[in-house]
């Protein structure tokens, strides 16, 4: 029985062993791998932001080595997923233009102390030009021209700041301002007369350049509130013909009669001002009610004039009942004829 357990123990030792030196072999075997996909993409060698052309490419690398060498080579760009290789500018530069030695940073990064062969590439080199991403400080400026303010409108932000790629930051561009177009804004529901605050987007001047594929702009800040008052229209009107309206309390009336000459009864050439939406209504209707003309008598008054010339001379009161409408035709003062209700009218 010994003697059979000794034999089946050997048995599986031999085995195991023929199966190591076989996995070994097969490990060892040197063999071709030929189009294999690397994704490379080309960074900056330092922190500073750069506009990199081209980004990155796919490369095409043909391998010689054992099967152990090229897993772990496998393994490196399954973890890696992408080959980053730094372009070559120094700190001092703006911009630059190289020819990458694809062979030479392969070799020495990705396939670095696995043993491979790298045996052919699709692509031996592959020229970039990269350029810095820089800043540019830009005034920013209120556009409002033809808008009546009653002051220059303000902006929450004076200043901003601009990243450019270093070929598009040009004197031009450096000396113009950045907008807020106030002039080409929506104010149907701004009040005149009064502050108003609005927040508007902050627009880039056209003397930029014609940007690279992919890039966009970037600003410290992309809106501003701009602060303004709009100065209240006025447009003139001149009334041509107003009727006065004499008025007294009812004893005046039950004593004297009371006139207003025929020469005086009606207003002329009387100018108001106003908002022009309102002034439009009084060229629709002259004869607008909105607007009456006044004089009132006292019983005092009568009295006085009662038992002297019969004449009293009193200021005309304008009435104007149109939002924003102000007469600005000083008001003329007219006479007012006082004579007893049994007394004869005098003639001339």
């Amino acid at each position: 029985m010994r003697r059979i357990l000794n034999q089946a123990w050997t048995v599986v030792m031999v085995s195991v062993i023929t199966l190591l030196v076989w996995l070994y072999a097969e490990d060892a075997n040197v063999k071709s791998y030929n189009n294999e996909r690397v994704f490379v993409r080309f960074v900056a060698p330092d922190d500073g932001e750069m506009l990199i052309d081209p980004p990155g490419a796919t490369v095409l690398v043909s391998l010689t080595g054992s099967n152990g060498q090229f897993q772990q080579f496998r393994r490196r760009v399954d973890d890696s997923q992408v080959v980053e290789i730094p372009v070559p500018i120094s700190p001092g530069q703006l911009s630059a233009s190289a020819l990458i030695d694809m062979r030479r940073e392969l070799e020495e990064g990705l396939l670095a102390n696995l043993g491979l062969n790298l045996t052919e590439l699709d692509q031996d080199s592959i020229g970039v030009s990269v350029q810095r991403v820089v800043e540019v400080p830009m005034d920013v400026r209120v556009e409002s021209q033809g808008l009546n303010l009653a002051r220059p409108a303000e902006s929450s932000i004076q200043q901003i700041t601009l990243f450019l790629p270093a070929s598009l930051a040009t004197d031009a561009v450096r000396n113009s301002d950045a907008t807020l177009d106030l002039a080409s804004a929506n104010l149907s529901n701004v009040t005149p007369g009064s502050d108003t605050r609005l927040t508007l987007p902050i627009e880039l001047p056209g003397t930029i350049g014609e940007l690279p594929d992919g890039f966009d702009p970037r600003m410290s800040a992309t809106e501003a509130v701009v602060t303004f008052r709009l100065v209240i229209e006025r447009e003139p009107f001149t009334i041509e013909r107003l009727f006065v309206k004499l008025t007294s309390p009812a004893s005046v009336g039950n004593r004297y009669v009371i006139e207003v000459p025929a020469e005086y009864q009606f207003l002329t050439e009387l100018e108001v001002q106003g908002p022009p939406a309102q002034i439009a209504l009084l060229r629709e209707n002259p004869g607008s009610p909105n607007i009456l003309a006044t004089v009132e008598l006292t019983n005092a008054e009568a009295d006085e004039a009662a038992v002297g010339t019969g004449v009293v001379t009193k200021p005309v009161q304008i009435y104007i009942n149109l939002p924003g409408v102000e007469l600005v035709s000083e008001p003329p003062r007219i006479p007012i004829e006082v004579r007893l209700r049994d007394a004869e009218p005098t003639t001339p």
